[in-house]
């Protein structure tokens, strides 16, 4: 079960040049659109999921000899909490059907470079990296939405997000480092 609490310490996962621009200051309008929750910045409690992402980063970098590195981040949970009551955040515990809607949505929109909500941040379950495949499949009517949602749930080193949206919301963040690794396969 995915909390708000659980994202206290968290990680961003990209190459040692991407790592110094963020520690100057986190622009939101770089993320891309097609993603599970929307155009953000993203986050994970794992620290696992993010080298595992950095590492992916660093072989898909035009930069030379990139490395690997991991951005540390603590955030105030008491500052995400007052979002929720604003009822401008959302959370998903659960790999479930709502869940399910909520990401394929994003993703479906993003390929038109446009949002389906209009929340300052967002966390949940991270889908399994083959979802195009599966809303190819979905779409299709060759999988069922049970199936669809089986099929997209985290696996293995994979586990969980939080996705920034506004820039109001990074007033959360308290403290941010870079670790730099080499690259690992």
């Amino acid at each position: 079960m995915i909390k708000l609490d659980s994202f206290k310490r968290c990680f961003h996962g990209t190459t040692d040049f991407n790592a110094r621009n963020i520690l100057r200051g986190i622009d939101i309008s770089k993320g891309r659109y097609s993603t599970d929750f929307g155009k953000g910045f993203y986050l994970t409690s794992s620290y696992d999921q993010a080298l595992d992402w950095a590492n992916k980063m660093r072989r898909g970098s035009i930069a030379i000899k990139p490395k690997p590195a991991l951005v540390v981040i603590e955030l105030n949970i008491d500052y995400l909490n007052e979002i929720m009551l604003d009822s401008q955040g959302e959370v998903f515990t659960h790999p479930n059907e709502e869940w399910a809607r909520f990401v394929y949505n994003c993703r479906q929109k993003g390929y038109n470079n446009s949002m389906i909500h209009d929340y300052d941040f967002v966390a949940g379950p991270l889908a399994d990296g083959l979802i195009d495949k599966e809303m190819f499949k979905l779409n299709k009517g060759k999988i069922t939405n049970s199936q669809f949602i089986e099929n997209i749930k985290p696996r293995g080193r994979m586990k969980d997000q939080i996705s920034f949206h506004k820039t109001r919301v990074l007033e959360c963040i308290i403290t941010k480092e870079v670790i730099e690794y080499e690259y690992s396969v």
